[in-house]
């Protein structure tokens, strides 16, 4: 395999790679290269990946300790490690959305448990424009519209601080 790279823009690659990481947690919902990307950028990166090939492919290709990944069904969310997880993650990336399980459902989840100072990144949320939504109503967004490592037109987009509905007139 080439140098790991995560299928998200590389506008937001380059603006999250001057990011002071090193003392982070992030959590990933969907494995693959970038989980061999994000241990070098983390402290402790935790993966979740339903697909069990994919899961085999990739736990071989782990380098760090602190690096774990997990196979995850359609009972992730009543997973008290995973809700564990989410509540203490600094990052949370979605990237994966098994038939069983639309990126929305991880969307509610997330923002439901995670803590208050936490970022939730969506890649190519355009591919799942609910998610994108639901995301956008409820937090403060920053969109990386561009190219990734095939060529494809999209966004990743970083969602941070809850928006109060106390602060805002309708």
């Amino acid at each position: 395999m080439d140098k790991p790279l995560p299928l998200m823009t590389y506008d937001f690659l380059d603006f999250f790679s001057k990011q002071k990481l090193k003392d982070k947690t992030l959590v990933e919902i969907g494995a693959g290269e970038s989980t061999l990307y994000w241990e070098e950028k983390f402290n402790k990166v935790i993966s979740y990946e339903h697909d069990s090939v994919y899961f085999n492919k990739i736990k071989k290709e782990l380098k760090k300790e602190t690096t774990q990944l997990n196979l995850f069904d359609k009972n992730i969310f009543s997973d008290k490690k995973f809700l564990e997880n989410i509540e203490n993650a600094d990052y949370i990336i979605i990237d994966n959305s098994p038939k069983y399980i639309p990126r929305y459902n991880f969307s509610l989840f997330i923002a439901r448990n995670m803590k208050k100072i936490s970022y939730i990144i969506l890649d190519n949320g355009l591919w799942n424009i609910e998610a994108y939504h639901y995301l956008i109503n409820n937090f403060f967004v920053k969109d990386f519209p561009g190219l990734n490592k095939e060529g494809d037109l999209t966004v990743t987009s970083i969602f941070s601080i809850f928006k109060d509905p106390k602060y805002y007139h309708v």
